[in-house]
């Protein structure tokens, strides 16, 4: 079944699979498992209308969150080893957008965390092993998961400063997200993300190019959304927090994680200017 779909396959069978796939898809007949699965969702990005429409349909209206959360790292990893039928970087890109569409903001949120766990660390291990360039396949899927990272598709939602009551209804949606990315969740991507991001930078700055100039926007986003979170996580981890001051030394940042003062005080309200009681005579 999967042959019927590669590229090079006549153009007509590819049409008649697409069709058929779908079709037994939608009607429960069979469930997409990798390495079917991948190679499916490869159509996303296909030239071809007649391959690309059906499986655009049962991947946006069809195949469940949860699937595709899932498979979502798994399909970044693939795509970049498989040598038979390769995608090239755009299309990829669009795959995942199309992917990233149906996933909620805390799906999201776990992506990154998965992100930095199985490539950028698994990308930082391997440089610590020799001074030799990264694996082209590994290269790759690096390039793919910094430019995730730095897309507005990952981004927090960011709050919205107008109180019109045309925008009421927006402001609702905006709260109920902030419900849903709770503190908590923010500060397991501060805990995961920012260690992983700093290690490979620490790592990839002498070789320059586009992954370090990458990985600066992404750290540089990373301080300045978490703030707070990364304070509260690493405050007492010097060795961090001089990677961090380092970090921003060398970008012409201002330095703001230097010495961090304790939560309590740093975070608690100023005291209220209160009028002084007259003098007894």
């Amino acid at each position: 079944m999967c042959d019927c779909l590669f590229s090079d396959a006549p153009a007509p069978l590819r049409h008649k699979a697409a069709r058929e796939l779908t079709r037994l898809l939608l009607g429960g007949f069979l469930r997409l498992r990798a390495p079917l699965y991948y190679r499916y969702c490869a159509l996303l990005a296909d030239e071809d209308d007649d391959v690309r429409e059906p499986a655009e349909y049962y991947v946006t209206c069809g195949l469940t969150t949860d699937a595709i959360y899932h498979h979502f790292v798994e399909c970044v990893l693939y795509y970049n080893h498989e040598e038979k039928d390769r995608i090239d970087f755009d299309d990829r890109q669009l795959i995942y957008d199309v992917m990233l569409q149906r996933m909620s903001i805390v799906q999201k949120l776990n992506i990154q965390c998965r992100l930095a766990r199985e490539v950028l660390e698994h990308a930082a291990d391997l440089t610590d092993e020799g001074d030799e360039e990264l694996p082209p396949p590994i290269n790759a899927a690096l390039l793919d998961t910094i430019t995730l990272l730095c897309g507005p598709r990952m981004k927090l939602p960011k709050k919205s400063h107008k109180s019109t009551e045309a925008n009421d209804i927006d402001e609702l949606q905006e709260r109920v997200t902030n419900n849903i990315v709770s503190r908590k969740m923010k500060i397991t991507v501060a805990e995961v993300l920012v260690p992983a991001v700093l290690r490979l930078h620490s790592r990839l700055k002498s070789r320059g190019g586009q992954i370090n100039t990458y990985l600066i926007h992404i750290a540089s986003d990373l301080l300045q959304d978490y703030e707070q979170e990364i304070k509260e996580l690493f405050e007492d981890n010097t060795e961090l927090m001089k990677s961090i001051q380092l970090f921003q030394e060398t970008i012409g940042l201002e330095v703001t994680f230097g010495n961090v003062r304790n939560l309590v005080t740093d975070t608690a309200p100023a005291e209220p200017d209160t009028p002084r009681a007259p003098r007894r005579r």
